[in-house]
């Protein structure tokens, strides 16, 4: 059921530490470099254990594309222009913007420089044969990194990273609010609980009191919450790379008051394995994803502190909406405007209500993927050109 290498590290950790916080197990269950579900298990697409936006259909990253010309030119058509993309997965979305900007959008293309940011040679070598096209052009229009680089002028984008972070789990009890820690690897099938697996504990860090008391937030008696300090680090990392332009972060999340209202009492973690939710989090550790919703609230306000001025928060349906999408559902084929819809559907977890956050620095204007207004205007041009296919 679990992977033997992420089995043996947390074994080894719990043998010579005692209980982890779940940050630390989902850490290792998540990125082991030999067993980690994302450098070494992860299945995207159809045949996989999710869908993500990109791998739906192209038609995600080329419209991507059309708001990062915006972008480009309200930042005044610096050259070069950077994007720099946060955790890619197989590229899909990589792919699509390039394979747009090239045919579409020649004057953004020729400024371009993509940068990707990947953490896992496995995905890395994926990226490499997808953008192969891109690559075989020569120059250093697609270029790998390991670290945030400096001075960014251009934009920072992302989709579905902030919810796969490593988070950690708290609980308010007797008014005290305690965290939740992992005393054992349970060896029992998917369904039989894990309840016995944990105990409560002070708090590993002052940081996650001080999560609340930044937003104003007290939890309800027994209720739990899940705390992604790793956001926080990270919205203050790409405050400070970014010099001037946009940063677009797409993820499943809410507010802060809807993400820890009492009513959601049990947290908002979710295991996920062939395309199936599950709340038994210490199953097929390594096998299975885990993530948890993200706080934009959080992110607005770390953001801020680093300068970043808050521009908008939309849906996915929404923004796909307004960027045009329904200019292309009208000439598409039933295979491809199947998929298409699948990007802005809602309920049930559809991947149209995904949100969209737009922060900027040293850059204004009206994005069109946050204005309703535009949405006429980009779906009669996008009536000209021919959709990307599947």
């Amino acid at each position: 059921m679990h992977d033997p290498a992420v089995l043996a590290e947390l074994q080894r950790r719990l043998a010579d530490h005692g209980p982890l916080t779940f940050a630390e197990v989902m850490e290792v269950a998540l990125y082991h470099p030999e067993g980690g579900y994302y450098t070494a298990h992860a299945l995207l697409g159809p045949e996989g254990d999710f869908v993500t936006a990109p791998e739906e259909h192209p038609a995600f990253g080329a419209l991507l594309a059309r708001q990062a010309a915006q972008c480009w030119a309200l930042l005044g058509h610096p050259d070069p222009f950077c994007v720099l993309e946060m955790g890619g997965g197989r590229g899909a979305l990589a792919a699509a913007f390039l394979d747009h900007a090239r045919a579409r959008l020649p004057a953004m293309f020729a400024a371009l420089r993509y940068v990707m940011l990947e953490r896992s040679p496995r995905h890395r070598a994926m990226q490499r044969e997808r953008l192969r096209s891109s690559l075989s052009e020569g120059g250093d229009r697609v270029t790998w990194t390991d670290i945030l680089p400096p001075n960014v002028t251009g934009l920072i984008l992302s989709n579905e990273l902030v919810d796969a972070f490593p988070v950690h789990r708290v609980v308010m009890r007797g008014g005290e609010l305690r965290e939740r820690y992992v005393t054992a690897v349970p060896p029992q099938p998917l369904g039989q609980g894990d309840e016995g697996c944990w105990q409560d504990g002070a708090l590993s860090t002052p940081d996650l009191r001080a999560y609340f008391d930044r937003l104003g937030i007290t939890l309800a008696e027994g209720q739990i919450a899940d705390v992604n300090l790793a956001a926080v680090t990270w919205m203050r990392q790409a405050a400070r790379a970014l010099e001037r332009g946009f940063v677009l972060t797409m993820d499943f999340g809410h507010l802060a008051t809807a993400l820890f209202t009492p009513a959601r009492k049990y947290g908002s973690l979710i295991a996920y394995y062939r395309q199936t939710a599950s709340d038994d989090l210490l199953a097929r550790l390594g096998r299975q994803d885990l993530f948890a919703q993200v706080d934009f609230s959080t992110l607005v306000a770390i953001g801020k502190e680093g300068g970043l001025a808050p521009l908008g928060l939309v849906t996915q349906h929404h923004a796909l909406l307004d960027l045009g999408i329904e200019g292309w559902l009208a000439q598409a084929g039933p295979r491809d405007r199947r998929a298409m819809l699948e990007l802005v559907r809602t309920g049930e977890n559809g991947l149209g209500d995904a949100k969209l956050l737009v922060q900027a620095r040293g850059a204004g204007g009206d994005l069109d993927a946050l204005r309703p207004a535009a949405r006429r205007a980009n779906a009669a041009a996008l009536r000209d050109i021919p959709p990307p296919r599947l």
